[in-house]
């Protein structure tokens, strides 16, 4: 489940342009969970701005096999896109027998200060890095999601890797007709991928740039996310 949230939360919000700076448009954004066509869970998303920073953060519930999984992040990152707070929770009920998990994250440059449970560490990153937010997005509008164009970059999580970030790079495909619930919509096509992973993830937005659908195989399992 981890791994289907850091692909999906590298691209939901779009950069929009007001008086020359670059914006967030604020709001929530709800989406239903599909495994194999089967519906499994839902997915609550939001993004603010806050005291010169983007506040953005994602829910997971999904239910599946007897088990319930809960994960939730919320990622603090400068107007400029530097890290400055990720919070990383996760919630397994089987049964009535229940493991939980917190990882708090505080940046300067490259340092890290974790804090999990009663613990605390502190690591050095190898490289400058980013968390998963808007970043991406903020480079694909000053492009003006120009066909063929890619943006990369290394994204940091501890949950992941505690002292190496992974390149990921998201392209835009162009245009496509897709169903979503029921009715046809022309969207615009981005694929993300992360280096040394098969997986690949195609998000769909539309003229607002808001996520309408995203898709990921792992293996033999097809993992949808669909905007309510």
């Amino acid at each position: 489940m981890k791994k289907v949230v850091i692909f999906v939360c590298l691209i939901l919000f779009f950069i929009s342009c007001e008086n020359g700076h670059l914006k967030v448009p604020q709001g929530n954004w709800k989406y239903s969970l599909y495994v194999n066509g089967i519906k499994v869970g839902t997915a609550n998303i939001s993004n603010k701005i806050t005291n010169n920073t983007y506040i953005s953060s994602s829910e997971y519930i999904m239910k599946m096999n007897g088990l319930t999984t809960i994960t939730k992040d919320v990622i603090i990152e400068t107007l400029d896109f530097k890290p400055v707070r990720l919070e990383s929770y996760s919630k397994i009920d089987n049964s009535g027998e229940i493991h939980e998990n917190k990882i708090v994250s505080v940046f300067n440059g490259r340092e890290v200060e974790l804090s999990y449970g009663d613990k605390k560490a502190g690591y050095t990153v190898d490289r400058d890095f980013i968390i998963d937010g808007n970043f991406f997005m903020g480079k694909l509008f000053e492009g003006k999601f120009r066909e063929g164009m890619e943006v990369s970059g290394y994204i940091y999580n501890p949950s992941v890797e505690l002292e190496t970030p992974v390149k990921a790079t998201t392209r835009v495909v162009g245009f496509k007709d897709v169903l979503i619930n029921g009715k046809e919509k022309k969207l615009l096509h981005i694929s993300q991928s992360i280096e040394n992973l098969n997986d690949n993830v195609d998000l769909f937005i539309d003229k607002e740039g808001i996520l309408q659908k995203g898709v990921i195989y792992m293996l033999n399992i097809k993992i949808e996310l669909v905007k309510i």
